[in-house]
C-alpha cells in the first residue's frame, strides 16, 4: 500500500485522540539514567517523563538506545548507497498502482503515486556524484525541474541491540539497510 505519510500521521493522531490516547508534542532536552543504567527520565523542553518503558522511535538519532550503550554496525562496506534526494512531482492523469524502481547512473530511483501527487526519490552513492548532480540527472530523466524536498545522508547498517533495559528502539532506530529495505 502506499500512503501520504502526513495524512497517515494526521489520521493516527486523531484516531489516537478519539480513543482516549495522550499525544505530547515536546522535543527531548536531556535524558536521565537511573543508577544500573537504564533510562530514568526524559527531560523535554515542556515537562519531565517519568515512565517505565520506552520505544526509540528518534530515527537517526537514536537518542535513547544510544545513550544505553548500544553501537551501530556499518554495512556501508556492502552496500553502497548513503545519500538520497527526495522531491515531489505532481499526480498524473493516470495513478499506477506500482512503485517505479528504476536504475541511474550512481543508484536508483523511486516513484511512489500517493493521493495528489507522488513521492520520489533517488537514492545514491556520494563517491560517484553529488546531491546537484543527482538532482540534475532526475530532471533530464523527467524532464522537468524538480524542487527537492530533502537532503539525507545515512550510513546503512543496524545497532548491535535493539533492545536493552527498558528501551526498546524501532524503525530507522534499529537499522536502516537501503537498498535491501527501506525499513521506515
Amino acid at each position: 500500500y502506499h500512503f501520504n505519510t502526513h495524512k497517515l500521521n494526521d489520521f493516527m493522531t486523531n484516531f489516537a485522540l478519539s480513543k482516549g490516547s495522550e499525544v505530547f508534542d515536546d522535543e527531548i532536552t536531556d535524558i536521565n539514567l537511573t543508577s544500573n543504567g537504564t533510562i530514568d527520565t526524559l527531560q523535554g523542553e515542556k515537562t519531565l517523563y517519568d515512565y517505565d518503558f520506552y520505544i526509540d522511535c528518534t530515527g537517526f538519532k537514536r537518542l535513547l538506545i544510544d545513550k544505553l550503550g548500544a553501537k551501530w554496525n556499518s554495512y556501508g562496506q556492502y552496500l553502497k548507497m548513503k545519500e538520497a534526494i527526495v522531491f515531489p512531482t505532481p499526480e498524473e492523469d493516470e495513478v499506477p498502482i506500482w512503485t517505479l524502481a528504476r536504475a541511474m547512473n550512481a543508484g536508483w530511483m523511486f516513484r511512489i503515486p500517493v493521493y495528489d501527487r507522488k513521492g520520489n526519490g533517488y537514492i545514491f552513492d556520494s563517491d560517484f556524484i553529488t546531491a546537484e548532480e543527482a538532482q540534475q540527472e532526475v530532471e533530464e530523466y523527467l524532464g522537468h525541474s524538480v524542487n527537492v524536498a530533502k537532503h539525507i545522508k545515512f550510513d546503512p547498517g543496524a545497532i548491535d541491540k535493539p533492545w536493552i533495559g527498558n528501551v526498546c528502539a524501532i524503525g530507522l532506530s534499529a537499522s536502516f539497510v537501503e537498498p535491501l529495505e527501506a525499513s521506515s
